[in-house]
């Protein structure tokens, strides 16, 4: 496979082993193009590794949200307003844009925010909270660690902003969307306060407009 195509193949499809593995793994088939993605575990020097293999293959990378592990697991929110979760999540994408710019990753997709902060073993599943955060406070931490963030960046490494995908269990338990961005109405209301690049996740999108009754091929 040519390293000029423009499709990554994400490192998320093995799991259960470093990255360092996983990267060899899709590397020994012939992918030079890869998405260094979270569903890891965590590994020490991972940044030597990745320069050693990069070498070694002839490989692309690009960056996308959670990346690399950290050591104990926790829910990435840019737009929490738990003081503790934001600058958490703060501290990890600044460490990984370094990463980015140190391993001259031009792109870094993180996900959009939400009006809650989910455990880990929630993801994925109907969530336990009740309560929902401002979607007003929320909202200004978002666009707050944005710019903080693209900043960070130095224009060394293109920011972008993946899509939420609300499920009908979810919808139904809150009566609201519990999650910002996720259809078009709510990418063109951030759009109004920041200069935001989307990754477009047609998957969370086609599920998100079946929840939401919104016509797919509209949104």
């Amino acid at each position: 496979m040519s390293k000029n195509y423009n499709i990554y193949v994400s490192s998320s499809c093995v799991r259960g082993k470093t990255v360092s593995e996983t990267v060899r793994i899709l590397a020994k088939q012939g992918l030079k193009n890869i998405e260094l993605s979270g569903g890891h575990l965590y590994q020490e020097n991972i940044f030597e590794n990745l320069i050693e293999l990069r070498e070694q293959y002839d490989l692309n990378y690009s960056v996308h949200n959670y990346f690399p592990p950290p050591k104990d697991n926790f829910v990435l929110n840019i737009a929490s307003c738990d003081d503790l979760i934001f600058k958490k999540t703060m501290e990890f994408y600044e460490n990984t844009i370094s990463l980015c710019k140190n391993l001259n990753i031009k792109k870094y997709g993180m996900h959009g925010g939400f009006l809650i902060d989910p455990k880990p073993k929630e993801l994925g599943k109907a969530l336990e909270i009740n309560t929902l955060y401002s979607k007003e406070n929320s909202l200004k931490k978002m666009i707050q660690g944005y710019n903080s963030l693209k900043k960070k960046a130095e224009n060394k490494t293109k920011l972008y902003f993946e899509n939420n995908v609300i499920s009908k269990k979810n919808l139904d338990k809150f009566k609201d969307n519990p999650f910002l961005l996720t259809n078009k109405k709510s990418y063109l209301e951030l759009k109004k306060s920041l200069d935001i690049n989307l990754l477009l996740d047609l998957a969370h999108l086609k599920v998100s407009c079946n929840s939401l009754n919104l016509n797919f091929y509209e949104e």
